[in-house]
């Protein structure tokens, strides 16, 4: 059963539009904390656009991305706080990009923890987008690596770039503490009279007014693996790792639904991307799973059946969005399954159900 404190499509707090731009609630890890210290009324601004102050303790709750970032507008207006983006993201470190953090962290290299973030980013946010300018507008030597929140005008999305930037900045300083990859941080907009501000976060030349805005990697270290990784980094990761994979959810098997839950009905649901999430080879993955008598197939099969019962039992969804959403190609394939799966159509299934 959905727990009843968790966002859902069927949230009356989501209109038709904001079931398509959605962001995980992670993503406001820090927030009451900081307008508290401001001296604002937290809970009473979330209220406001619309967020249960609940659905923060759930760092995977759904959130309108649209009411994220308008929150984040007016608190820092409120607050008189240029920065409130950055002083959002020194409260976070990279678990908070849940399985995405923990892929990247994989990553040998700036140019393959970008190729990672890209592929994986709508894991976050469904209308987060990966920016790749290479060479970077700002400085031809460099290439620069920028967030955007897609179809939002600009001026609305301050202080969410801001934060993450901020994180992305914080969690590669992690593994790369003599600070040779990240040299330079550009804003598209005028940081007029608060430039040391940024300065300060981010201990490098920020530059404001730019084309981008975006972090900037010397092309001479974006394929150049990172330094030694860095215990502290280490201890994050174990401890995500030890939080969102407790025993006896240490199988295998369970490392692999976990990752493989927020990708179901997604092109990223297959074995490689899955392997690839996990660090392993797909060969790898494919013998410590037959291990413990499953395999990534039956895994996906039985993830997928799981979830043809929550969406039948729990929604009013059409039969062809139910079978969209579970990345079946038509929605005869979808009916083809759940009669191997129940025995009798999706129809009948749902009909019984909700007898």
């Amino acid at each position: 059963m959905m727990q009843p404190h968790v966002l859902t499509l069927e949230d009356k707090y989501l209109s038709s539009e904001d079931m398509a731009n959605l962001i995980r609630a992670a993503a406001l890890t820090g927030y009451r904390e900081v307008m508290s210290k401001l001296g604002l009324k937290p809970d009473r601004l979330l209220h406001r656009f619309g967020i249960r102050p609940a659905l923060l303790e759930t760092e995977d709750a759904m959130l309108s991305m649209e009411a994220v970032c308008d929150l984040l507008e007016e608190s820092s207006r409120l607050a008189g706080c240029p920065d409130l983006g950055l002083q959002i993201a020194r409260h976070q470190h990279f678990g908070v990009l849940g399985i995405l953090g923990i892929a990247a962290h994989n990553a040998r290299s700036p140019a393959e923890a970008t190729q990672i973030v890209e592929r994986f980013i709508f894991i976050q946010g469904t209308s987060l987008r990966l920016r790749i300018y290479r060479p970077s507008p700002v400085d031809p030597l460099m290439i620069g690596v920028g967030v955007e929140v897609q179809g939002m005008a600009p001026e609305r999305q301050q202080q969410i770039l801001m934060l993450f930037l901020g994180l992305i900045y914080q969690s590669g300083r992690l593994r790369d503490p003599d600070g040779t990859k990240i040299r330079l941080v550009s804003f598209r907009h005028k940081l007029t009279g608060h430039l040391q501000l940024y300065q300060r976060h981010f201990d490098i030349p920020v530059l404001d007014g730019q084309p981008v805005t975006a972090l900037h990697v010397p092309t001479s270290e974006w394929s150049t693996p990172a330094p030694v990784e860095n215990p502290k980094f280490s201890e994050f990761v174990e401890d995500y790792l030890a939080r969102h994979y407790p025993a006896p959810a240490s199988r295998f098997s369970e490392q692999v639904r976990a990752v493989l839950e927020p990708l179901i009905g997604t092109p990223q649901a297959n074995r490689e991307d899955i392997a690839r999430v996990l660090a392993v080879h797909p060969r790898t993955m494919h013998r410590r799973l037959a291990e413990e008598a499953t395999s990534f197939n039956a895994i996906k099969d039985e993830m997928l059946r799981e979830q043809t019962l929550k969406f039948l039992r729990e929604t009013q969804y059409s039969l062809d969005r139910i079978s969209s959403m579970l990345g079946f190609p038509y929605q005869s394939s979808f009916s083809r399954s759940c009669r191997r799966w129940f025995g009798i159509s999706p129809t009948t299934l749902r009909r019984k159900l909700k007898a």
